[in-house]
């Protein structure tokens, strides 16, 4: 496995109008985006919200499998100011 694909702590997804939390593990994580993968994606909505520690880091959906989805940050600038090691 490369040591891109490490395993990061889980962080937890936020639908924007229910404040549900569901949890994943992110890999691959860079200043462009991250991989999630999901124990499931039932009942993962369409719309959330990512929070690591702390900070709300916007992003769009670019993939999603079963239990993986791809997101890449939208706010290019603040994911650099903030990169996740």
């Amino acid at each position: 496995m490369p040591s891109g694909d490490a395993a990061k702590p889980t962080h937890r997804p936020q639908p924007v109008k229910r404040r549900s939390v569901i949890s994943c593990t992110m890999r691959n994580v860079s200043s462009s985006g991250a991989l999630l993968v999901f124990a499931t994606m039932v009942g993962m909505p369409s719309d959330f919200e990512i929070w690591i520690d702390g900070s709300h880091k916007p992003h769009r959906v670019v993939w999603r499998s079963n239990t993986r989805m791809g997101v890449a940050w939208t706010d290019l600038k603040a994911a650099a100011r903030s990169a996740i090691k």
